[in-house]
């Protein structure tokens, strides 16, 4: 076989970023955000922000729903929509069943919070905009809600203008109303997250500007135990690009932040990263979740728990001004090390030399760090295991010899066996 075929085969390698993820929302529409729950009946439900193709001043809400643990979605049906823009939503399950959604809506000629309701996830009722104390001009939208341990609701969100413009919190009592106290978190913070830790801790992450231009961003949090005073801000990301955060606390490692982070060569697009920290102070080393390139951009993370997995829904580029699909990917929560450390180490995966002769030995390196350990298989042309061994999520190399192996095609799967992905190796 000529040397031009064996580099045919070699260039075989599946996408990284869709590899074992399943489309919650996608086709010729432009769906740029999901947000997933676990509904008390077992369904995994997505409340999807979609607007035709390229038109995103007219977006609608709509929701779609799994029964099977996020493998297969429903065909995302309207909840709220209009002829103005319905964007930057927000979706609980409160106590009782009831499913609630917030979302920011131009109705008025400003964004402003509106909230809809329903019990079944089908049929929807949508009501008047929030009260939270500000002029019938300032804007304020994309909201994030948690429920308290007592029942009672705490939102975050973007408001204000001017100088004053940034996150803002507010607390509703369970039956009561939204306070109106309009509590500052961050000034100048766009997309605002906050999640509570058990221990009674807020976590806010947002953007912020961070250089001399209104287009530098990184991703800061900030702490707080009552809503009122918040700690100095800790910077997570330095590249001046980054976006879309959201934090989630994991039970045994406590404060996890996903966001969206801008990579130059050899990606040139937009990839999912995260990092974690017991204490919400001292973060551990970024870890890079998906290696998108060529403008395939990852974004809107929304990470969950639910049934003992990790779960993650998230915006993906096919052309981001026009067509952005809602993708889905679930892993076992082996608490810190739960996520697609193998999809880590399939992307950054180097196996050389390639083609190798035989005798000599095959070096697999792994130079991305991922939590836990990953599965790695090497399989003859007949699909036959040859060798297998499981490598430690840390960046480092691992030597195959192949005295033993025959001239021809091996595959090198790294994964699981079902949603596992293959590299073509060649041993002549």
């Amino acid at each position: 076989m000529s040397r031009m075929a064996w580099a045919l085969l070699l260039s075989i390698w599946c996408s990284p970023a869709s590899e074992a993820a399943t489309v919650i929302a996608g086709g010729t529409t432009n769906d740029t955000e999901g947000r997933v729950i676990k509904l008390s009946d077992g369904r995994l439900m997505a409340a999807i922000a979609r607007n035709p193709y390229g038109s995103w001043g007219s977006t609608d809400v709509h929701v779609s729903f799994s029964h099977d643990g996020g493998a297969s979605w429903s065909a995302p049906a309207l909840a709220v929509g209009g002829s103005a823009d319905q964007a930057t939503i927000a979706v609980l399950q409160l106590p009782g069943d009831t499913i609630r959604l917030w979302y920011a809506s131009n109705a008025t000629g400003y964004y402003r919070i509106y909230t809809a309701y329903s019990m079944d996830g089908t049929s929807w009722t949508a009501e008047s905009q929030l009260a939270l104390g500000w002029g019938s001009t300032v804007q304020c939208y994309d909201p994030t809600v948690i429920l308290e341990p007592d029942s009672s609701l705490t939102m975050i969100y973007r408001g204000g203008s001017g100088t004053a413009g940034g996150a803002y919190v507010s607390h509703r009592p369970k039956g009561g109303s939204w306070d109106t106290s309009m509590r500052p978190v961050n000034y100048r913070a766009y997309r605002p997250r906050i999640m509570k830790h058990p221990d009674g801790t807020y976590l806010a992450a947002f953007q912020r500007q961070s250089g001399d231009s209104t287009f530098k961003i990184d991703i800061f949090v900030r702490r707080s135990t009552d809503l009122t005073s918040w700690s100095d801000s800790v910077r997570l990301t330095a590249n001046q690009n980054s976006h879309d955060a959201r934090c989630l606390h994991v039970p045994d490692s406590g404060y996890v932040v996903y966001y969206a982070k801008y990579q130059a060569a050899p990606y040139d697009a937009y990839n999912l990263c995260r990092r974690r920290s017991t204490d919400g102070i001292s973060w551990q080393p970024e870890q890079q979740l998906t290696f998108d390139g060529g403008m395939r951009h990852n974004t809107q993370p929304c990470p969950l728990l639910f049934d003992g997995r990790l779960g993650l829904a998230w915006a993906y580029a096919n052309d981001y001004d026009n067509d952005n699909d809602v993708l889905f990917d679930s892993w076992p929560a082996t608490g810190a090390g739960g996520g697609p450390g193998a999809r880590a180490a399939r992307a950054g995966l180097r196996i050389y030399p390639n083609p190798c002769r035989p005798g000599s030995p095959l070096i697999l390196e792994f130079p991305s760090k991922q939590g836990g350990t990953v599965p790695v298989g090497v399989y003859d042309i007949a699909g036959r295991l040859i060798r297998s061994f499981r490598f430690p999520g840390t960046a480092g190399k691992v030597e195959i010899g192949t005295a033993a192996m025959a001239p021809g095609v091996y595959l090198v799967r790294i994964g699981r066996e079902t949603a596992g992905c293959r590299k073509l190796v060649v041993v002549r």
